[in-house]
């Protein structure tokens, strides 16, 4: 168990998961707990909690984590992965009940699962861009414009990629040209294989698989989303070949956006935040990270009355980042409305908040 002033980490082995919080500390998980997911375990297979996590079920904190992660009522899914990186995914819970601690659920390689309590949900943010951010404190020019069509913000992403793709392509063939070209025919067909590759190597597959949802759109691409390459200066024409298919090269913002990404792209990661509601969890926002050398690009996926979608983009300081994601992220896990509740840690009795023996058991309360 690791701890500190703002986190406190439990580790527990996945077979063990599931019964340690429903068995021993009677949690009763409810819709999208981390604890639906899990399958019982044979009992043959389970060791003693008593000696393994004896430790833990002595823990009043401990028991905060199964409460709120068995009874959220909102929840984080995050995935992470991209470029160098591999993938990952983390879900962050709150339960109002227990005021503003948020509990972040992970595994590692071997399978355990990692269980962070966080005394707010601003502490996980700032860990979590300190970990994986961009340490810029100024913004280059910033070509992406602010708010697209989502069709159009893809083609902007494979124009990315292409421009990595070809640079690639000619370091392997030894060759160099500062005007690098493509056609449109292979920029479309490349465009598709990327679409159903889910290859977080490449820029527009990862905005895809790691943005929760993203796939699951009903995405329309045509021509007129293509043709904002132009208007933007991403790419250029630079006339036909004899068969009559376009060649293009790419323009100042391709070519300047293609280096960035190319140099110093590492990783990128997707945010959904859901909240409990009269019918269920519904989505509240749904987010996209990609930080590099140079500023860290915010992506925020926005639908329209009209069913039409968005991806609203800014380029961001590392600090404005942290205001970014405290603001439009942290007011949803920080709810006025949140009311606090005490339990006891030895026979888990709800009592008042300001009690300090367990009007139950008679434990005295921490």
């Amino acid at each position: 168990m690791v701890e500190n002033t703002t986190l406190k980490v439990f580790e527990v082995a996945e077979r063990d998961m599931l019964a340690l919080f429903t068995e021993e500390l009677s949690i009763k998980p409810e819709k999208e707990s981390i604890l639906m997911r899990l399958k019982p375990v044979n009992q043959d297979q389970q060791q003693s909690f008593k000696v393994t996590y004896g430790a833990y079920l002595e823990d009043s904190d401990f028991a905060k984590v199964g409460r709120i992660i068995g009874k959220p009522d909102v929840v984080l899914d995050q995935r992470i992965g991209g470029g160098s990186t591999g993938l990952d995914q983390v879900w962050l819970y709150n339960s109002r009940k227990e005021g503003k601690a948020v509990v972040s659920v992970s595994k590692t390689t071997e399978g355990n699962y990692v269980l962070g309590l966080y005394n707010q949900f601003d502490s996980y943010i700032d860990w979590w861009v300190n970990r994986y951010g961009g340490d810029c404190e100024t913004t280059v020019a910033n070509y992406m414009p602010p708010k697209i069509r989502f069709e159009a913000f893809l083609f902007l992403l494979h124009s990315i990629d292409m421009f990595r793709r070809i640079t690639f392509e000619n370091m392997l063939a030894y060759r160099f040209s500062e005007d690098l070209t493509l056609t449109y025919t292979d920029f479309a067909k490349k465009m598709s294989e990327a679409i159903g590759s889910h290859d977080i190597r490449w820029l527009l597959p990862a905005f895809l698989a790691l943005t929760p949802g993203a796939l699951e759109e009903d995405i329309k691409l045509e021509a007129k989303h293509a043709s904002l390459l132009m208007d933007l200066n991403f790419l250029e024409n630079a006339g036909q070949r004899d068969d009559g298919d376009v060649i293009m090269t790419f323009g100042e913002a391709g070519r300047v956006t293609g280096v960035e990404f190319y140099r110093t792209w590492l990783l990128g990661s997707g945010l959904e935040i859901k909240v409990a509601g009269n019918d269920g969890f519904e989505t509240k926002g749904r987010f996209f990270i990609a930080p590099t050398a140079l500023c860290n690009h915010f992506v925020r996926i926005e639908k329209e009355t009209d069913g039409q979608l968005y991806a609203n983009h800014q380029a961001y300081t590392k600090e404005q980042l942290i205001y970014q994601l405290k603001a439009q992220v942290g007011t949803v896990f920080e709810s006025d409305n949140q009311e606090v509740e005490k339990f006891c840690s030895h026979c888990n009795n709800q009592v008042p908040v300001d009690a300090l023996f367990c009007n139950k058991c008679g434990n005295k309360l921490n």
